[in-house]
């Protein structure tokens, strides 16, 4: 049924050398959705967004998105798209209605009353006069629902500032943003403690994990991280006097101090503790 539309839109798109992955990029959906309309299968979401698909589309192509949904209309119904002629040519001999009298103006419809006498009024006279007149008009019964329709926005406005107002917050951070901040502080405070004891390092610790892991480490008597870290992970710590590191797989790490690989007791699924100061490395114990 959409055969005919898909096969322009493919030719078009080709015409304007663009491919799939660069139109879909342009177009920001998934390209799986390009396939879809230029196989013809229109029925893979709702027709809204067929149809935003296809006017995009036609856009980013160079066709004319109106006559784009002409001719989706016209597929849709089953007919050939050179209709669209025929559709064209018969929206332009449609007549034009034009908002006139009956000819027998006792057939119009006789204004409202009120209405009908508030306009024959002189609109020379200044505006607030005009709406005092037109409410004069009314008679007591509107003044009473004017009075009463305005009670009741005002009691809705002093409510939305007494009750919502004062209770929503100033700023509102969801729940992933908070924690980002977290971890940005975590590791903010120790970065400058690092910085400081900078001119003093004298040990270089770089370890390697090549499966994850988890560490604490201590870096001269103040605690640095602790995290998971995941494998194929590198990374390398500075310190003036020592560091300490616990490692929650000590079968999963290398270490080097100073450049130099340190060998050590490898118990995959073990605990570690290593004490590493200017005399070298020291592994403490291993446990469970």
């Amino acid at each position: 049924m959409f055969e005919k539309l898909s096969n322009e839109l493919r030719d078009a798109r080709e015409q304007a050398q663009l491919s799939l992955e660069q139109l879909a990029r342009q177009m920001k959906i998934d390209i799986k959705f390009l396939q879809k309309i230029e196989q013809g299968d229109l029925s893979f979401l709702p027709e809204l967004y067929i149809k935003a698909y296809l006017r995009d589309y036609a856009e980013f192509v160079g066709l004319d998105p109106v006559v784009m949904m002409k001719k989706y209309q016209l597929a849709k119904e089953g007919r050939p798209l050179e209709d669209i002629k025929y559709e064209e040519e018969r929206e332009r001999e449609r007549p034009v209605v034009h908002n006139v009298l009956p000819p027998d103006a006792s057939s119009a419809p006789t204004p409202i009353p009120i209405i009908k006498k508030f306009i024959s009024e002189d609109f020379n006279q200044e505006p607030r006069n005009l709406t005092k007149n037109f409410i004069e008009q009314l008679g007591p019964h509107a003044k009473i629902v004017f009075l009463g329709v305005g009670i009741f926005l005002l009691i809705l406005i002093a409510g939305y500032f007494i009750f919502l107002k004062k209770d929503s917050p100033e700023i509102v951070m969801d729940q992933a943003t908070e924690q980002t901040t977290q971890e940005e502080k975590r590791y903010e405070e120790p970065v400058e403690q690092a910085v400081k004891t900078a001119a003093n390092d004298s040990l270089r610790l770089r370890v390697e994990v090549f499966e994850q892991c988890w560490m604490q480490m201590v870096i001269d008597s103040t605690v640095y991280t602790q995290d998971t870290y995941p494998a194929k992970t590198t990374f390398t710590k500075k310190a003036a006097n020592s560091i300490k590191l616990i490692v929650g797989n000590s079968g999963g790490i290398n270490l080097f101090l100073n450049d130099q690989p340190f060998e050590f007791t490898r118990q995959k699924g073990r605990m570690a503790k290593f004490v590493i100061t200017k005399e070298g490395i020291k592994q403490v114990n291993t446990a469970s």
